[in-house]
């Protein structure tokens, strides 16, 4: 049998042709994701020891020591670092002074009193429960006796505070409670809450629907994406209609890695995790990161 030959001519074109296909499929890709995925905006963690930004669009990351004085946010007056709370009055940030707590979730502030979720300091076991707890003129007082689902944060507007009351083994309400008079009302069913409209709208994970939003004043629930379950509280960017979130693997709900930080894009339903996009962008990204979501701001 005669072996043919291709002539070194014929394989360089080839090779050629292969490269400038690559190039040409990367530009396109680089393009798309652009027009699709890449933002402009930066995410801040504040940790306990160190304040790290990280700037969407171009990968870079600011890292700083953690003081009140490096604290560097756009509309945001009370933040919390796991540890303290801290809240912008007179063009400076103040530490409020509260010790002895491990702070879960974002505080909120309503005619002066600061209301934050926390384990009670003396609950010693390993997975303890955590409760509402309300700081004015120094005095801590257990705002609400029942406990509340892990890893969803509070909402406040007006005279109400909006949180996820435990009902059951890993279910929960949504709770309307006015500080004033201590009237409650049921929401809905469902967790992990964010305001996308402050005292009107607000996005949740619902036991039915998936990725939703709740219209506290009508009581109507529309459904995002049911293919998505949140299992912490989104952080919403107004500006750029995304939500940063933690969710199940809708590819793969029974995978090792069970679970992705991400971005969900509210315009057009799309969604991507963290090692997708920050591969994009050339940063190096780890499970480590970036800390629980309660201590992450959009910027």
């Amino acid at each position: 049998m005669k072996k043919v030959v291709i002539p070194t001519k014929i394989l360089f074109i080839i090779c050629v042709s292969l490269i400038m296909l690559c190039l040409i499929c990367n530009f396109c890709y680089n393009i798309w994701f652009r027009e699709t995925y890449l933002q402009s905006s930066s995410l801040v963690s504040l940790k306990t020891d160190v304040i790290e930004e990280i700037n969407l669009n171009s990968g870079k990351i600011e890292t700083k020591s953690f003081s009140a004085n490096n604290i560097d946010l756009c509309e945001i007056n009370l933040v919390t670092n796991g540890k303290n709370i801290f809240r912008f009055a007179d063009n400076k940030w103040i530490e409020i002074p509260i010790s002895g707590y491990k702070i879960e979730e974002k505080p909120v502030i309503i005619n002066d009193a600061v209301y934050f979720v926390a384990p009670d300091p003396t609950d010693t076991e390993e997975f303890p429960d955590y409760f509402i707890w309300k700081y004015q003129n120094g005095e801590i007082i257990k705002f609400h006796e029942k406990d509340l689902i892990y890893a969803s944060t509070i909402l406040a507007y007006n005279d109400c505070l909006i949180f996820c009351e435990k009902n059951g083994y890993l279910k929960s309400n949504i709770i309307e409670k006015n500080v004033i008079t201590g009237e409650e009302r049921k929401l809905a069913a469902g967790n992990n809450i964010c305001w996308k409209t402050n005292g009107e709208e607000l996005f949740f994970d619902s036991p039915y629907y998936g990725l939703s939003l709740l219209n506290i004043v009508t009581g109507k629930i529309v459904t995002i994406d049911s293919d998505v379950n949140l299992l912490a509280s989104p952080v919403y960017n107004s500006n750029e209609q995304i939500l940063f979130i933690i969710y199940e693997n809708p590819k793969n709900p029974f995978s090792y890695l069970s679970f992705h930080l991400g971005f969900y894009y509210l315009d057009s339903n799309k969604y991507i995790s963290c090692w997708d996009y920050f591969e994009h962008i050339n940063f190096a990204y780890d499970e480590n990161t970036f800390p629980d979501l309660a201590y992450v701001y959009w910027n």
